[in-house]
């Protein structure tokens, strides 16, 4: 038994960050402000295909009520769906707020997105170009933390604006195209 039990509680104390590092921090953070925003974007988008899926899996279900017999595989692909939807949603969560383990996941689901063609892989590119440059790393590393933590007043919404709305059309571009090869699949209803 090392420390006494009925001592005071100890507190420690941090200094205050030097004006020199203050500015080296702010140089920091201005110099990848784009790519920052960029990645929390890419984490909306993850957040969004996420809810997307998830939203999507409850159609499995309602099939299976109508299945009868064969419901076992629909309610298993539903449940499917849905861990996937979840699992972006979590990534999503972790992108965005700059977690280097998150930066591994989400770069693996955009390399499986390179299989998904034309626009999975022109999305999954720009993606992993995103993610795993030099750039990149910079962002989720811990020096950059400790220059947000530091620097909370360098204002991105703008950026974080245009991103959204460019992700927003490429989502909905996707989309389209899943919708529409769906539809022309054998067995789709052709009314």
């Amino acid at each position: 038994m090392s420390e006494n039990p009925y001592s005071p509680p100890r507190v420690e104390i941090v200094a205050p960050v030097a004006a020199e590092d203050r500015e080296s921090l702010f140089a920091l953070r201005r110099k990848f402000l784009w790519r920052e925003s960029f990645v929390k974007v890419l984490g909306l988008y993850h957040l969004l295909w996420g809810c997307l899926i998830l939203v999507s899996s409850g159609g499995f279900f309602i099939g299976a009520r109508e299945a009868g017999e064969e419901a076992l595989p629909i309610i298993i692909g539903g449940l499917v769906m849905a861990a996937f939807g979840l699992g972006l949603i979590v990534i999503g969560l972790g992108v965005r707020r700059l977690s280097p383990a998150f930066r591994i996941v989400a770069a693996v689901i955009q390399g499986l997105s390179l299989l998904a063609i034309p626009i999975g892989t022109l999305s999954g590119t720009l993606f992993l170009i995103l993610l795993l440059n030099k750039k990149g790393k910079a962002v989720f590393s811990a020096n950059y933390h400790e220059a947000i933590k530091h620097e909370p007043r360098v204002s991105r919404w703008l950026q974080d604006f245009v991103w959204f709305m460019v992700l927003f059309f490429v989502s909905l571009v996707e989309f389209l195209f899943v919708l529409a090869w769906f539809s022309k699949m054998p067995g789709a209803s052709q009314n």
